[in-house]
């Protein structure tokens, strides 16, 4: 307990633990991302091991294996290890409850739309990441989407520019938001699905699958 590993081997390894523990990720949350297993606090604050290593919360043993269980059941066959780490990760991010525990700075890396554009988000001013990608085209290229983890369609987000250094802006490090996706990144990615569609995408859907590929294939 406490040993840093990946979310490869967490999940190979899920019925070894204690169903009270909870499952600590670094974040963007991919299947060899660093991982750890640990009791959370009772004070709802974060084990020693998450904070040494930057790691956040991610679920918990419990809600963890019963998702599994249950996605297990509606298969007509196991499913390989690889694709149970990447589905458990999409219920962490759409589906699972939020984490109880309080959040931490996270030491992370640092078809267009039509009619009139909105009002510019200042840089810096925490919003969600739906209103950043709704305003995606108001924001510079060069700036950069930072995202309160777990990265949902809801979770607080903001634009800023990353430091020369490649650190973590102040408006992130305050907000305990972590790396996501340069804008100019996720305007091409959005731009080329838009693409492949036949009619436009709700902007949820299109949050959602902007967050699928910053974990898997940005």
């Amino acid at each position: 307990m406490g040993k840093v590993t990946t979310l490869g081997d967490v999940v190979k390894n899920l019925n070894s633990y204690d169903h009270e523990l909870t499952i600590y990720v670094y974040p963007p949350w991919m299947p060899d991302s660093p991982a750890a297993v640990a009791l959370a606090p009772p004070n709802g604050d974060w084990p020693k091991v998450a904070t040494d290593n930057s790691l956040s919360s991610f679920l918990e043993i419990a809600a963890a294996r019963d998702f599994l269980a249950g996605w297990d059941k509606s298969l007509k066959k196991p499913a390989p290890l690889i694709d149970r780490v990447k589905r458990l990760i999409e219920y962490a991010i759409n589906d699972a409850p939020p984490p109880t525990c309080e959040s931490r700075p996270i030491q992370a890396r640092g078809t267009r739309r039509r009619g009139p554009k909105p009002n510019r988000t200042p840089m810096g001013k925490v919003t969600t990441l739906t209103d950043v990608i709704q305003n995606l085209d108001t924001h510079d290229q060069e700036l950069t989407i930072y995202v309160h983890p777990p990265w949902r369609p809801d979770s607080p987000a903001a634009v800023a520019m990353e430091p020369p250094d490649g650190d973590l802006p102040e408006a992130a490090t305050d907000n305990s938001l972590s790396y996501f996706l340069e804008i100019d990144i996720a305007r091409d990615f959005l731009a080329g699905w838009d693409k492949s569609l036949k009619k436009p995408a709700p902007l949820i859907d299109r949050v959602k699958r902007l967050i699928e590929y910053a974990i898997n294939d940005a």
